[in-house]
């Protein structure tokens, strides 16, 4: 009974040492601070505050070994949520603006740690 139970346990430490690791890569949801152009610093508190809070600056992780197929992916990913902050109407995100402006921010899809930008889209907004 000893026997077959600490046979039992190696197998089971083999098993689990022997798991394939998988693969992954991550990818940011980002707007980068030298993107905003137009209104006063407290103006872009407000737009990167509302970013963040609705999900659209976050990160994504996808296992998988094709990095190809990540890229893909999270390019898909992105454009949903393009299309979901063009829903939006930013000029009523901004009505805690200080005084009227403009603004502009560039929205990116970033992958990797080296952060090699994959797709970024403009954003524009008078309020």
């Amino acid at each position: 009974m000893k026997k077959t139970l600490l046979i039992l346990l190696l197998s089971l430490f083999a098993l689990a040492g022997c798991r394939d690791k998988k693969s992954y890569s991550v990818y940011t949801f980002a707007v980068p601070d030298a993107s905003w152009i137009g209104s006063v610093r407290s103006d872009y508190n407000i737009m990167a505050g509302f970013l963040l809070d609705e999900g659209f600056i976050q990160t994504l992780t996808i296992e998988n070994d094709n990095v190809e197929e990540n890229d893909q992916m999270a390019l898909r990913a992105f454009e949903s949520k393009v299309e979901s902050l063009r829903q939006f109407d930013l000029t009523r995100v901004m009505v805690g603006a200080t005084s009227p402006g403009y603004m502009e921010f560039s929205y990116v899809l970033r992958a990797g740690s080296e952060n090699k930008q994959i797709a970024h889209e403009t954003f524009s907004v008078s309020y």
